[in-house]
């Protein structure tokens, strides 16, 4: 029987090195108000998004009906003039 050691070299834990803050803190007084109401300012740009979306998918939809409608009449002239 046999047994074989697995080499390990344990290594050091690197720890990257932050250097220490030479800033000053700064704060922002932020009064009631000047901050926007997001549900306030987001609705009518969010209502224009899905007006434009759903009237742009009617439109594609209306124009596949059509495209299906051509088709089938193309097909129904093509039978008739075969026919003939």
């Amino acid at each position: 029987m046999q047994s074989q050691t697995e080499f390990v070299v344990e290594k050091p834990i690197h720890r990257p090195r932050t250097p220490p803050f030479r800033g000053i803190n700064k704060e922002s007084q932020i009064d009631d108000g000047d901050l926007f109401d997001f549900d306030d300012e987001v609705e009518p740009i969010l209502s224009v998004i899905l007006g434009r979306t759903i009237e742009e998918s009617q439109t594609e939809v209306l124009e596949e009906e059509e495209l299906k409608s051509m088709k089938r009449e193309q097909q129904r002239m093509h039978r008739k003039k075969q026919a003939e």
